[in-house]
C-alpha cells in the first residue's frame, strides 16, 4: 500500500528486526504511541542519531528515549502525557489522533488517563517476558531469520498474525483500528502475506470495525444499501468495489497504488472527511464530474493527468454481474 504512513513504517522500522525476540516488543511499542505524521519530527531524529531508528535493545532503552523527548515537550508545553498538541511540539513522541479521532490509549499513560505512572509504566505490557515468549513461538523456525529469504509458503496469514495479536490482550491492542493496522504492518514488513478481500470485509463488519470510517462511507456518502446480515452485506460491498477497481485500473496502475484490500479500506475511511470538505452531496457530485470529462477511456489516465483512472460512476448492471460473480465462487 502506498501512503505517507505506510513509507513513515517502511524507512522508519527496521523491518528485519521483526523476526528478533523483542521484534514484536518494539512494533507494539510504535504502534501504541501512535508513530506516524504526527511524529515526523521524532522519528527523523531517532533514524539521525540511531543506528536502527524505531527499534531499541530493551525496556530500559526505550523508556530514556521517550522520557528525554517528552520532558523536552512539558518544559514548552506544560505537564500532560496525554494532550494531542504534545504530539506537534519540538520533539513529540506520540499522537492520540494518528487516526483521526483522539485516542488516549495512544498516549503515554498505559491506561490512557491521566493520572502519572510514569513512561516506563506505558512500554511495560509491550515488553513483557511472556509476550517475547509468545512471539518467538509465533515466529517459529524463522526466529532470527531473515526477511528477505523469507519464501511465500513461509509466510504466514494476515488472520493468523491478527488473531495472534487479539490474543495477547494487551490494553489498546484487544479490538480496533491499532491491532488491525498493527497486523497491516507486519504484512507490509512482509512477514505476513496481504490480508484477503474477505478478511478486511470480516473486520469491517464485526464490532471492532463496524464505527470506523470504512464502513460509515458505504452506508454513508456513497449511498449503499444492502439486504442479510452486515457480515455478508458488508462482504458484498466491499468485494464489489474493489473487483470495480480491480476491472478498470492498469497493471501500472495497481502497482503504484499498493492496490488491495488495505488500501480500499484505506481509501474509504477518508470519504467521509472529504465529504465533509466538499459543499454538495457526494455522489451527485461524482455525476457531475464525470458529465463534464469526455466518455472514459481505458488506460487515458497514463498519459492524461486530467483523466480518471476508472469511472466515477458504477453502472448498477456492471455492478450486479459483479456481485452476481461472487455467488458463483
Amino acid at each position: 500500500m502506498d501512503s505517507e504512513y505506510a513509507h513513515l513504517f517502511a524507512n522508519n522500522f527496521p523491518p528485519n528486526l521483526l523476526l528478533s525476540r523483542i521484534g514484536l516488543s518494539n512494533l507494539l511499542s510504535y504502534m501504541g504511541t501512535g508513530q506516524g505524521s504526527g511524529t515526523k519530527r521524532f522519528l527523523s531524529n531517532l533514524a539521525t542519531n540511531r543506528p536502527n531508528k524505531f527499534f531499541f535493545s530493551s525496556l530500559s532503552d526505550i523508556t530514556q528515549v521517550f522520557e528525554v523527548a517528552f520532558q523536552r515537550n512539558v518544559t514548552t508545553y506544560g505537564h500532560s502525557l496525554n494532550r494531542g498538541y504534545l504530539a506537534k511540539a519540538a520533539a513529540g513522541c506520540f499522537d492520540i489522533c494518528v487516526w483521526g479521532q483522539p485516542n488516549k490509549i495512544l498516549g503515554l499513560q498505559p491506561d490512557g488517563r491521566d493520572n502519572d505512572a510514569g513512561v516506563r509504566a506505558k512500554f511495560e505490557p509491550y515488553w513483557a517476558e511472556t509476550v517475547q515468549e509468545a512471539w518467538s513461538n509465533f515466529l517459529g523456525p524463522l526466529l532470527d531469520g531473515d526477511l528477505t529469504t523469507i519464501l511465500p509458503e513461509q509466510k504466514r496469514a494476515w488472520k493468523d498474525a491478527y488473531n495472534f495479536l487479539i490474543g495477547l490482550q494487551i490494553f489498546g491492542f484487544e479490538s480496533g483500528l491499532t491491532v488491525f493496522q498493527c497486523a497491516n504492518n507486519l504484512s507490509l514488513a512482509g512477514l505476513c502475506h496481504q490480508p484477503t478481500v474477505k478478511d478486511v470485509a470480516q473486520w469491517m463488519s464485526f464490532s471492532s470495525g463496524k464505527h470506523l470510517g470504512a464502513q460509515k462511507a458505504l452506508y454513508g456518502p456513497l449511498g449503499f444499501q444492502a439486504d442479510g446480515t452486515p457480515t455478508q452485506s458488508i462482504y458484498a460491498i466491499f468485494y464489489g468495489l474493489w473487483k470495480y477497481l480491480d476491472i478498470h485500473l492498469t497493471d501500472q496502475d495497481k502497482a503504484d497504488l499498493g492496490f488491495g484490500a488495505m488500501f480500499l479500506e484505506h481509501v474509504l475511511c477518508k470519504v467521509e472527511r472529504y465529504d465533509k470538505r466538499w459543499p454538495g452531496e457526494f455522489l451527485e457530485r461524482s455525476k457531475n464530474v464525470e458529465k463534464e470529462n469526455r466518455p472514459w477511456i481505458p488506460g487515458e489516465n497514463t498519459t492524461n493527468g486530467d483523466a480518471f483512472p476508472f469511472p466515477l460512476t458504477i453502472d448498477r448492471q456492471a455492478f450486479q454481474e459483479i456481485l452476481d460473480s461472487i455467488k458463483n465462487n
